[in-house]
């Protein structure tokens, strides 16, 4: 079973997306902790 490149480029991406979202969420929550 083959998956068209464009697919999978979009699913990489989306998942890019939500581990950046999580990155920014994470920090905006533990920073104001630190300081």
């Amino acid at each position: 079973m083959k998956i068209p490149v464009s697919v999978a480029v979009v699913i990489e991406v989306t998942l890019f997306v939500l581990i950046l979202t999580a990155l920014c969420v994470n920090l905006s929550i533990l920073l104001p902790m630190w300081f």
